[in-house]
């Protein structure tokens, strides 16, 4: 398995039938229909964790991470802790498993476009074989729901947000209750003593608190977007 790792992330993106024709400059990229994009981040059996949609489907994925609020709890000190040994090295950082257009961060874990020795090659089969399961989320989303695999004929954007949200929460449901082990889903949201998970957050006050803020923001963006860290972690794996 992959120590660490707290999913797969990539992009999905949703044709939009009905897009006002003057806004087709703004959602139609290398596509031919002007499209929606939707950022999510699944696991193994599938579950999604994550959601956000409504960025116009002409932009990239690395410009949609930066409108994702993927990185929201991070920064405000409010994301569970992680704690991991790879190689005989502590890391407290997890990671996402993404695809070679996102940027070489230490929270997100690309593939070896050109691997040369047999551990790289092996590191590379096993990243892109996992990798596999966020297409396998969007497909199944899509084949249980198939208003998100056709062109929506829908006007407004909130509308569909409220859908594809709406299809994502039910195809959960479907996971819980198919999966095999019921109390899996428990250990997530309950603590060592079997209260509920509980998760502090930063209270916002005075000017000074304003500045400490901001300060450990900048050092928090520092630690997840290390390059240094990423390409060490990726040796370690």
């Amino acid at each position: 398995g992959w120590i660490g790792c707290m999913g797969c992330v990539d992009v999905m993106k949703w044709v939009w039938k009905n897009c006002p024709m003057a806004w087709r400059g703004q959602y139609q990229g290398r596509e031919t229909h002007p499209t929606i994009a939707l950022e999510a981040i699944v696991d193994s059996r599938l579950y999604f964790w994550h959601a956000f949609f409504g960025v116009p489907g002409a932009q990239n994925d690395i410009n949609f991470l930066d409108c994702s609020p993927l990185f929201t709890s991070l920064l405000e000190g409010s994301a569970p802790q992680v704690r991991y040994v790879v190689n005989d090295r502590m890391y407290k950082m997890g990671y996402y498993l993404a695809d070679g257009i996102y940027p070489e961060w230490q929270i997100l874990m690309k593939t070896i476009s050109e691997p040369q020795s047999e551990k790289q090659k092996l590191y590379a089969k096993r990243q892109e074989s996992r990798r596999k399961d966020m297409e396998r989320g969007f497909g199944g989303v899509q084949n249980r729901f198939h208003i998100t695999a056709r062109p929506c004929k829908l006007l407004y954007t909130d509308t569909m947000e409220k859908i594809i949200i709406a299809c994502i929460i039910l195809h959960n449901m479907i996971i819980d209750d198919e999966w095999e082990d019921p109390e899996l889903n428990q250990k997530y949201l309950k603590e060592k003593d079997g209260t509920n998970f509980k998760v502090d957050k930063i209270i916002r006050g005075t000017v000074q608190d304003s500045q400490l803020i901001s300060k450990h923001i900048a050092t928090v963006r520092q630690e997840y977007m290390s390059y240094e860290e990423h390409h060490r972690l990726k040796a370690d794996l």
